[in-house]
């Protein structure tokens, strides 16, 4: 079977374990995928979403960092960095790593919310009510609002 096949079947597993929660399973597979198409951005992202589950960041930013080398435009990358950042109380790093998602992509939801909620942490009250108004801006109905 061609490398190409062997990466795609491991990875569609790993996909597969991913969704199902069990993540030791589809590091293996992830991994497994890479072996044979070591720089498949999509394989980097899943396994750093598996690693983040299994607590482990460092590896989860070595790969993070790697896809951001091969693809410095992807917004997912940056947002995966900030969330790390910000589990290890690395605030500022949080922050930029997480600005960077969001000027890469400005409707990255996720991001907004997660920069609102440090920079409230902060008591940062105009920067989170820029966030707020991004949120709002992304999604009319986020707080309850209307169209």
């Amino acid at each position: 079977m061609p490398s190409f096949e062997l990466a795609k079947n491991a990875f569609l597993t790993g996909l597969s374990l991913l969704e199902q929660k069990k993540f030791s399973e589809a590091e293996e597979q992830f991994k497994e995928s890479l072996i044979h198409a070591p720089d498949r951005p999509s394989a980097l992202i899943n396994l750093s979403i598996t690693l983040i589950n299994l607590d482990k960041f460092s590896e989860a930013k070595a790969l993070l960092f790697r896809l951001t080398e091969l693809e410095p435009t992807n917004a997912e990358a940056f947002f995966y960095l900030g969330l790390i950042a910000k589990n290890q109380s690395h605030l500022d790093q949080a922050l930029s790593h997480l600005t960077t998602a969001t000027t890469l992509n400005p409707h990255f939801f996720d991001a907004w919310l997660i920069m609102a909620d440090i920079f409230d942490s902060q008591h940062s009250i105009n920067d989170t009510l820029k966030c707020y108004d991004a949120l709002l801006q992304i999604n009319p109905q986020f707080l309850g609002g209307v169209d």
